[in-house]
């Protein structure tokens, strides 16, 4: 009966871990994406790239930027629209933030590119996102 009653207890336990796998690799593996920039040293200026939550995106800096998720390479703003990720996401998944106290301006360091989210009340034309490569300032679209 001991026999019986380990090898049922055993049982139950190999399940429960089973199933706390599979859900920890599927919540991991949800979140789990990778940026892809290539840079240009080149940089004529921001380009429009797409809107998002009512501001601007432009890139300046950058060829091509992608996400890929699930083994599926999607372009950011494609990335963003069908809800692969969200811009939040991007944000939070940077290696440094600098707040600037000019209104809000936020700047978003990472390995490869940077994130600059302007926010300036004195200027209200600047007021839009740029993402270029790792050597753009706060200062190089808005002054």
């Amino acid at each position: 009966m001991k026999k019986s009653l380990i090898s049922k207890v055993v049982g139950i336990i190999v399940i429960v871990l089973v199933v706390l796998g599979v859900i920890g690799f599927c919540f991991l593996n949800k979140s789990a994406y990778e940026i892809l920039v290539e840079s240009n040293n080149t940089c004529d200026g921001k380009e429009y790239s797409f809107n998002y939550d009512g501001k601007d995106v432009y890139t300046d800096c950058i060829s091509n930027i992608s996400v890929r998720k699930n083994g599926k390479l999607y372009k950011l703003k494609d990335a963003i629209e069908k809800n692969v990720i969200n811009f939040n996401e991007l944000l939070d998944k940077a290696d440094k933030k600098l707040e600037y106290w000019d209104g809000g301006s936020v700047l978003y360091q990472y390995k490869d590119f940077t994130i600059i989210d302007y926010q300036r009340l004195y200027d209200k034309d600047c007021d839009f996102i740029v993402i270029g490569n790792k050597n753009i300032t706060i200062d190089d679209y808005c002054k």
